[in-house]
């Protein structure tokens, strides 16, 4: 199983894989170091037979976004290329992974985070999280991230997300779609587990094969892939 090369990541492999992200000082934004070590991580896992996987954050927050350091760069899209490919393989891979992913909100559930959420297939939020997408407000937009949102929410909501950039709450994001429950921020990741514990009593290639055939409807929202990649060439 996988080894860690960074601080920034926890991983503890058990019957589900736990991934913890672990920049608790800045909650948990992603910087260059953070991104290159989940996307390597997530290659490696995708080497092996899949295990349900949670995503969790250290700290006060499960992930703030990508760190302002990078994002403030009034020239980001320019600047940014190669950590750009790399959030989005990570986006992608996690989208791509075999077994069923949890991903446990708490804090803040903010940009990036939010999309980290978006690609996972059960998502369990604290009752007081931050749940926003404010990339509009930064002058940058995600093709990928949007189509998903339109899927799961419908255009208008989708809309409303992206277009303000406001925070959602918790509960109209269970009420819309986006996540799953709502819960105290002490039963996050008890809960984030029932639901995969849940899963591996069933056939674990029937599980891949059926989260495969439903997220294969919206196989335009991958980042990096090609069609012959969808198509499995």
């Amino acid at each position: 199983m996988p080894a860690v090369e960074t601080p920034h990541l926890e991983v503890d492999v058990g019957d589900i894989v736990t991934v913890s992200l672990n920049r608790p000082e800045v909650l948990n934004a992603i910087d260059t170091e953070l991104a290159t070590a989940l996307e390597s991580l997530l290659k490696r896992l995708h080497e092996h037979p899949p295990k349900p996987l949670l995503l969790r954050g250290n700290g006060e927050a499960t992930c703030s976004g990508v760190d302002t350091a990078i994002v403030s760069n009034p020239d980001f899209e320019a600047e940014n290329v190669e950590f750009r490919h790399t959030i989005h393989e990570v986006f992608d891979l996690l989208r791509l992974y075999g077994g069923p992913v949890g991903f446990a909100g708490k804090g803040a559930v903010v940009g990036a985070g939010m999309v980290l959420a978006a690609n996972s297939d059960f998502v369990v939020l604290a009752d007081d999280t931050t749940l926003m997408f404010p990339e509009i407000k930064l002058g940058l937009l995600s093709r990928p991230t949007m189509v998903i949102l339109a899927d799961t929410v419908g255009d208008r909501l989708a809309k409303e997300i992206v277009l303000t950039g406001e925070p959602i709450t918790p509960e109209r994001a269970r009420e819309i779609g986006l996540v799953n429950c709502v819960v105290r921020a002490a039963d996050v990741v008890e809960t984030t587990r029932r639901y995969l514990d849940q899963t591996r009593e069933y056939d674990a290639e029937l599980v891949a094969s059926a989260k495969h055939t439903i997220n294969r409807r919206d196989a335009k929202t991958f980042w990096n892939r090609n069609e012959a990649d969808l198509r499995g060439e």
